[in-house]
């Protein structure tokens, strides 16, 4: 990936970065929720579409290309997801983070693969 800097202009889409927390409830069951890690202006392109076989399932490529400005102390893993707000919550754009080149020292940006999640309610 090119370590070219996220400019300001390009950066224009608030995307709330989530992670998932688990707590347990009552039962003493572990319930999987996502909770807010902070907000990050962003540049967000779309990839051609695509898919790969494996074995007997269709797995789904990347769909976007997302750039964050390097934040300090913030490490991005596939563990976390992109919401992009729209106008009400009908309108919402989950991108779930498939792979992140998260920026080292002196790097200007983090660059992230991200699927969006068309089935997300």
């Amino acid at each position: 990936m090119s370590r070219i800097p996220v400019r300001a202009g390009l950066a224009r889409y608030k995307m709330e970065l989530q992670e998932t927390t688990q707590s347990r409830d009552s039962m003493g069951g572990v319930t999987d929720s996502w909770c807010k890690n902070q907000d990050v202006y962003c540049d967000l392109r779309p990839l051609s579409a695509s898919e790969r076989v494996s074995g007997d399932q269709i797995m789904q490529a990347a769909t976007h290309r997302i750039r964050i400005r390097a934040i300090s102390g913030l490490r991005i893993t596939p563990s976390m997801r992109l919401i992009l707000r729209g106008r009400d919550c009908a309108n919402d754009r989950i991108f779930n983070i498939q792979w992140a080149d998260n920026a080292l020292q002196g790097e200007p940006a983090t660059e992230l693969l991200v699927v969006e999640d068309l089935n997300a309610s």
